[in-house]
């Protein structure tokens, strides 16, 4: 008959009576289950807020009627980490884990259906368990979408101070938790130097468009100078991050937000152009 799990005795009734387990009684067990693909719209790219859905399909778990599935965790296995992927029921060296919601069996022993946690990364790990048994982990590489900014606020956001210390608050998606996700934030300033390029185009003070680094001829090159944000905090779980500058210069500021080992594309903020309060001659005289 359909069942699941292990550790299970065999009980014999005749008429009215039903026979006693021994202590020394040998227990038997169902197979394990295991899965072999995960889909739908929660397994590439989904979104770190969760609660999209995600297909286990696999053998040995359980039946709709009986509904055994008890938990179902995933998450990032760890690069560093040459060893095989764990046996069932084990997970160390594999990394933060997450636990999917609203699990359940959707076809008979073939497909468990459940709704993602919020979360972030990539790379992911799949486990299930059908009743007190876990299936080995499956390495789906399933992931949350990288990270996406969409805009900036704040008095750091454009002409800043270039002495730092302003607050930028970046507005985004896929940002991840509020707690745990954020690995960096930091910007950079990107310029052509040149025998007749000056760095930023101060000297004109032209906001002019940088070439692409394959247009470059041999004697030019790219200038790239990394600020790194401070104090960086979740203000709204996947959707603001607040940080203060730091001192720099530059015109067109390109920023980097790295959520568990993913980063997005690089839009821009700028420091204040530089101004030239007085100018001195090598002899002294003030101009």
């Amino acid at each position: 008959m359909p069942g699941y799990g292990a550790g299970v005795v065999f009980l014999v009734r005749v008429g009215g009576l039903v026979s006693l387990v021994q202590s020394d009684a040998p227990f038997a067990s169902y197979l394990t289950p295991s899965i072999s693909d995960v889909g739908g719209d929660g397994a590439v790219k989904a979104s770190t807020k969760g609660s999209q859905l995600v297909r286990l399909s696999g053998a040995q778990m359980g039946s709709r009627a009986l509904q055994p599935v008890t938990r179902v965790r995933y998450g990032p296995y760890d690069p560093t980490n040459t060893s095989p992927l764990p046996a069932a029921g084990r997970t160390e060296g594999l990394g933060l884990e997450f636990v999917a919601v609203d699990c359940e069996v959707g076809t008979d022993q073939q497909q468990i259906r459940c709704l993602t946690a919020p979360g972030a990364g990539k790379g992911h790990w799949w486990q299930v368990r059908v009743g007190n048994q876990w299936s080995p982990v499956f390495d789906a590489q399933s992931s949350y979408a990288p990270p996406s900014i969409i805009g900036f606020e704040g008095e750091g956001a454009r002409d800043a101070s270039t002495r730092g210390n302003q607050v930028v608050v970046v507005q985004g998606a896929n940002l991840g938790p509020t707690t745990g996700g954020i690995d960096r934030v930091f910007y950079k300033a990107v310029t052509v130097v040149g025998p007749d390029v000056a760095v930023g185009n101060e000297t004109t003070g032209e906001d002019t468009e940088q070439p692409a680094e394959e247009d470059l001829t041999p004697i030019e090159r790219l200038a790239v100078v990394e600020f790194e944000a401070v104090g960086c905090q979740m203000t709204i779980a996947h959707e603001e991050i607040r940080c203060v500058t730091a001192p720099g210069v530059g015109r067109t500021l390109e920023w980097t937000v790295i959520v568990r080992d993913q980063r997005n594309e690089d839009p821009v903020t700028s420091y204040h152009p530089p101004t030239v309060r007085a100018a001195t001659s090598r002899a002294g005289d003030q101009a």
